[in-house]
């Protein structure tokens, strides 16, 4: 609570300072006199929003302004880049990197342990092409379509312990599933909104599809110092179609 209450108060500060600019004081010299003879609306709108030219790098916060944390979420990527061709027509590239291990103990009748440790991976990339329309001084509301491609590898190994966490004394195994790989594609409706020049809260929501397609998985066993190596076949392939939110609010720069 304390922390979408700061939220909220800064942005709301952010906002009233900004309605407190003039023209005259946002403009000076030679920059008064070209926004001047580019007239008053579109010198107002320039001084917020980017150009052909510009670049944006954004980040996704992951639970929106009440559960604020930083994540890598909706294989939409975290991070994201636009750059724009023309003042309403940008290239975007996202990547979405995550990382998640656990190690979980296993323990005999006595003091005997074992453990487990899991590693799951998963790189996504999506890079697309995105519209802008007029909007107002501060807000750019855009569509875009996505292309996405990614790969998730699962890991995880063992001693004195089975992979259902139970105890085994003189037992280890290792297994592998390395390519797990995702298509998709995605179209997309947003905006962003300029709270101050060049920095931005963004919102996106589509609709998309994605078919993961599951490699092989091969597991080796040592028992009291035997071991077997098994390689199990692809499970098949799973695909969704779905709307979402992308990336939950993003904060964005243009430079």
């Amino acid at each position: 609570m304390k922390k979408l209450m700061t939220i909220v108060g800064l942005t709301v500060f952010t906002l009233a300072a900004n309605a407190q600019e003039s023209e005259r004081g946002m403009y000076s010299g030679r920059d008064a006199k070209r926004y001047r003879a580019m007239g008053a609306e579109r010198g107002e709108m320039e001084a917020f929003k980017p150009h052909a030219g510009n670049v944006t790098s954004e980040l996704g916060i992951a639970g929106g302004l009440g559960n604020t944390a930083l994540n890598l979420n909706n294989n939409a990527g975290m991070l994201r880049f636009r750059y724009f061709v023309k003042d309403d027509l940008a290239i975007r590239l996202g990547a979405n990197i995550a990382n998640e291990s656990s190690k979980t103990f296993a323990y005999g009748t006595g003091s005997e342990e074992g453990f487990v440790k899991t590693r799951n991976t998963t790189v996504l990339f999506n890079i697309g092409v995105e519209k802008h329309f007029a909007g107002t001084r501060r807000l750019s509301p855009y569509v875009a379509a996505d292309f996405i491609v990614g790969n998730t590898s699962n890991h995880s190994n063992g001693e004195n312990a089975t992979s259902g966490i139970t105890y085994l004394n003189n037992y280890t195994f290792e297994s592998k599933n390395l390519n797990n790989t995702t298509l998709g594609f995605r179209a997309v409706v947003g905006a962003d909104y300029y709270i101050a020049k060049n920095v931005y809260l963004g919102v996106e929501a589509g609709l998309g599809y994605s078919s993961t397609k599951f490699g092989e998985t091969e597991t080796t066993q040592t028992l009291n110092n035997v071991t077997t190596t098994v390689t199990s076949k692809s499970t098949g392939k799973e695909s969704a179609f779905t709307p979402g939110i992308v990336t939950g609010v993003r904060l964005g720069f243009a430079f």
